[in-house]
């Protein structure tokens, strides 16, 4: 829930905050003064790939109307992602602009995410670290999602038999099980592009499970049961 004070004001600009940061983290001032070599780098980088994600956008516009319109649209947004990444997945998975949507849900999903971590000493810590675990199980979804879109769009998968599996129910399961590392059933990537996207995908949920979960489960365990 937002303070008292906050509806009574309006955010200061998402984007005029992002600039002042990387401003800040470029010249290694206030809380980067420790940053250096690689950190800083990454974190430059970061901030520019913030400043070009719809995330921002949205935050920008909605942080017009106040706080809470702008914590209402930043959850909005991270809700749809996987809604309008399924509705591709159903009804136009195979348009050209397909894989460019999931591009974009994935980059958008890792720089936030990334942002959470590597920025944490700039950023306000969550009101609620429950509705950031929430949230996480709703960035998972996205990223199973995002790469069912590859699959599907590229004919990256086949069966046992040697046949193209082009079923986005067995699309999902494949990716959730890449995702899941667990290992493949009667399933399996083809050669070359397939193995290179399930290689990436692998990558990014072990980073994702290993880190952002267990960022997440641990400020719900260090939390005092508010929200």
């Amino acid at each position: 829930m937002p303070r008292a004070h906050e509806p009574m004001q309006s955010p200061t600009s998402a984007y005029w905050k992002e600039w002042h940061l990387l401003c800040d983290i470029a010249h290694r001032r206030e809380s980067a003064k420790s940053m250096f070599g690689l950190e800083w780098l990454f974190a430059m980088m970061l901030c520019l790939l913030l400043l070009l994600m719809p995330a921002m956008f949205i935050r920008e516009v909605s942080g017009r109307f106040g706080y809470l319109h702008r914590k209402i649209a930043v959850e909005s947004w991270a809700v749809l992602k996987p809604i309008g990444l399924a509705v591709l997945l159903h009804y136009g998975v195979d348009a050209a602009i397909a894989p460019w949507i999931a591009i974009l849900s994935l980059v958008d999903l890792f720089s936030y995410l990334l942002g959470l971590l590597f920025l944490a000493r700039f950023y306000t810590r969550p009101a609620s670290a429950r509705r950031s675990l929430i949230l996480v199980g709703v960035n998972f979804i996205e990223l199973v999602l995002g790469f069912t879109i590859f699959y599907a769009h590229y004919g990256l998968v086949v069966t046992s038999n040697g046949s193209l599996e082009r079923a986005p129910g067995a699309l999902v399961f494949f990716s959730l099980v890449t995702a899941a590392t667990v290992g493949y059933g009667d399933m399996v990537p083809v050669a070359g592009l397939g193995r290179a996207v399930v290689s990436v995908q692998i990558f990014a949920s072990l980073v994702f499970l290993s880190v952002f979960i267990s960022q997440a489960v641990g400020r719900v365990g260090g939390s005092d049961g508010g929200v």
